[in-house]
């Protein structure tokens, strides 16, 4: 369709005519009340565990994510909870290492470092060799010197930390050109730091302080080393891309290539010959003498180890004498979602079973309002799916289909766009739910597409006329250039990578023949920036061009939250504006400065992922940035905060019906207003 182009010196009436045209009734005579519906996601999800010998036995030490987040030690043979604690402060934690009978966590936010000793009941924070970080994602220790090794999730940076005197020194990056260290094992005296951005491997020498890239450039070509075990003289490196490379030590040269292993690698418990891992959803051993693999079991039940098989946060281990039922040597697992499992070659006996931990109210990753009626959101971590029926304000959870940065639909299927590796999966909300590993018959949601091409995160989604979904993907971690990519109904994906050269599309929306987007100047996790303003754009589906690019807001890194007005006029935010853009003029034609911020600090990442903006059904703007809830006209963009604090999502159902994820992500909250004067209900 060919746009009616306005000529620029009329650009001042017709946007006074436009805003006149959208006049309001008078606003709600009383603030509105928060009604909170509760936390709709209680997770055992953990980042990784870590097997300790405990006077009961061997047990796992696993942290379940979200506020608080929960430590649990457990049983390896029975599942049995024998110890819990609060991680204070901590959301998650990814780094786990034992050090002289003390476990060390390293959590996220703010790069927490955390002490456990098992059976102690009690979580002790340590400090931050980072408060400004994230994460710190790994964790090793030296015993020789009482020195214990952690990854940061910025600049491939390693900090140390000595266990007697409790103090933390920063050792910098250790590769430039690497985002983050991802996976740490130390041996002999050297700290080997696996890392992520583009999969590379350091081996770096503490007395001098300086590191070499040790990792073939054959398997450079994997996102991250998110594994690595040292044992015997051999150093087992685990690829994003499921490669196992073994090499000896100190030549460094490749001895043993495994395909197919699932994260994390190999089991860092060994009985003195062997070390074991899943792969296929089977046991394996590998012989450190002979370097041969041989399956040890089947005895994996058929949705335990297609599970097993797909998911990236489990934890291996060899465990010997786990209980009467399993004599000798067994392999153990944790897995993520809170399932434990113990399989004995020796009397092909499996235990598996739920963890009973306390589990942690879990966070909301994403929420979207249906044009069919039903709200939708999914869960950080878990990827459990809530479905809102507004007429009741019932609450229905299911499992999977992961964690969606987005949700999208076109008033029949539900598009979720799933983290990691930009999935999309097709819910027909017709039919009952029906997903993964427990499925029976045909799966609803199924896989519709996969992005690909570096793109991980599916952060927006708009669906065209004509059944297209059009996907606005951040690139995967340590990567910039993200994509806008072009999905037809029957799963055949086109992408359009880098269009915005160096920033990642963030927001969309379907106006009249174009796509519309804002974007950020942020890639992956890591990634290190190279511009600083932020653009709109329209794209042409037909020719798959771009029409017009904008930057309106000089050094404003993030432009998210786009919604399209009535008036064809679409409607944003950044962190200090709301602002309304006409496509057919490319021009910013009206806005506001928020009145509650005079700039923000953008950290390490943005993508928009807490801001949101919605028509509601008095005709007025609803929206969130910064964590508060605010109406605003569309006629002066004037903002009025409704919710002061921890709003993350705003959404508006199609009954008008006004919903909040608030109280810091965790709770499904109603917006309700009271009912005018002399209104019936």
């Amino acid at each position: 369709m060919t746009r009616r182009r306005t000529p620029a010196r009329t650009l001042a009436a017709a946007a006074a005519a436009a805003l006149a045209a959208l006049a309001l009734g008078p606003a709600a005579a009383a603030r509105p009340s928060v009604v909170d519906l509760g936390p709709p996601f209680w997770n055992f999800v953990s980042a990784s565990a870590l097997l300790v010998h405990s006077p009961q036995g061997p047990a796992w030490v696993a942290v379940a994510a979200g506020y608080p987040a929960m430590l649990g030690e457990v049983q390896a043979g029975t599942g049995e909870v024998v110890d819990t604690a609060r991680v204070a402060g901590a959301h998650a934690v990814y780094g786990y290492a034992m050090a002289a009978g003390t476990v060390y966590l390293g959590g996220s936010p703010g790069a927490q470092l955390y002490a456990y000793v098992p059976g102690s009941g009690t979580v002790r924070a340590l400090g931050s060799p980072d408060p400004a970080g994230l994460v710190i994602w790994c964790l090793a220790y030296d015993a020789a010197t009482r020195t214990l090794y952690g990854g940061l999730g910025r600049d491939a940076a390693l900090f140390a930390y000595d266990t007697a005197t409790g103090r933390f020194t920063d050792l910098g990056p250790v590769a430039p050109g690497h985002a983050f260290v991802r996976s740490l094992a130390v041996y002999d005296g050297v700290v080997y730091a696996g890392l992520g951005g583009g999969a590379g491997l350091v081996a770096y020498d503490p007395s001098t302080g300086t590191g070499r890239e040790i990792l073939p450039p054959a398997y450079a070509g994997a996102e991250s080393v998110d594994a690595l075990q040292a044992v015997r003289g051999l150093l087992f490196v685990h690829l994003t891309n499921g490669n196992e490379v073994v090499l000896s030590v100190p030549s460094y040269r490749v001895v043993a290539h495994i395909d197919d292993v699932s994260s994390p690698g190999v089991s860092p418990q060994t009985d003195g010959l062997h070390v074991a891992y899943l792969a296929g959803g089977g046991v394996y051993e590998f012989n450190l003498r002979t370097r041969a693999s041989t399956r040890v079991s089947g005895n994996l039940p058929g949705y335990q180890a297609q599970y097993l098989a797909g998911t990236s946060s489990d934890a291996v281990a060899l465990v010997q004498d786990a209980g009467p039922d399993f004599p000798g040597w067994s392999v153990a697992g944790m897995v993520s979602k809170g399932t434990y499992w113990l399989d004995n070659p020796e009397r092909g006996y499996l235990a598996t079973g739920p963890v009973a931990i306390h589990a942690s109210v879990g966070t909301i990753e994403s929420a979207h309002a249906s044009a069919g009626g039903d709200v939708y959101a999914s869960s950080y971590l878990s990827g459990s799916t809530l479905i809102l029926d507004p007429s009741t304000n019932a609450l229905t959870v299911v499992p999977g289909p992961g964690q969606a940065e987005s949700i999208a639909d076109d008033g029949g299927d539900v598009v979720f766009g799933v983290y990691p590796g930009a999935a999309l999966w097709l819910y027909d909300p017709t039919r009952p739910w029906n997903w993964g590993p427990y499925a029976t018959g045909t799966e609803n949601p199924r896989r519709l597409a996969v992005i690909g091409q570096g793109q991980d995160r599916p952060m927006s989604m708009a669906v065209g006329p004509d059944g297209t979904l059009y996907v606005a993907t951040v690139p995967i971690a340590g990567a910039l250039g993200g994509a806008l990519s072009a999905v037809s109904p029957d799963g055949k994906v086109r992408v359009y990578r880098n269009l915005i050269p160096g920033q990642s599309p963030i927001s969309l929306v379907w106006d009249d023949g174009l796509v519309v987007g804002s974007t950020t100047v942020f890639g992956g996790v890591g990634a290190h920036v190279t511009q600083t303003t932020a653009q709109i754009f329209a794209w042409n589906p037909a020719t798959g061009k771009l029409v017009a690019t904008l930057s309106p807001f000089p050094d404003t890194p993030v432009i998210s939250a786009l919604t399209l007005g009535p008036n064809g006029w679409v409607y944003g935010l950044t962190h200090t504006e709301i602002f309304a853009y006409d496509p057919s003029l490319n021009a910013v034609v009206a806005s506001a400065a928020l009145p509650w911020t005079t700039g923000v600090g953008y950290g390490s990442f943005d993508w928009g992922a807490d801001s949101a903006l919605a028509f509601g059904p008095d005709g007025n703007l609803y929206g969130c940035v910064d964590g508060r809830a605010f109406e605003a006209s569309p006629a002066t963009l004037q903002a009025t905060v409704l919710v002061p604090s921890g709003v993350q999502d705003v959404m508006v159902a199609a009954d008008g019906r006004i919903y909040l994820v608030g109280d810091g992500g965790t709770h499904v909250e109603e917006l309700a207003f009271p009912l005018a004067a002399g209104a019936g209900g």
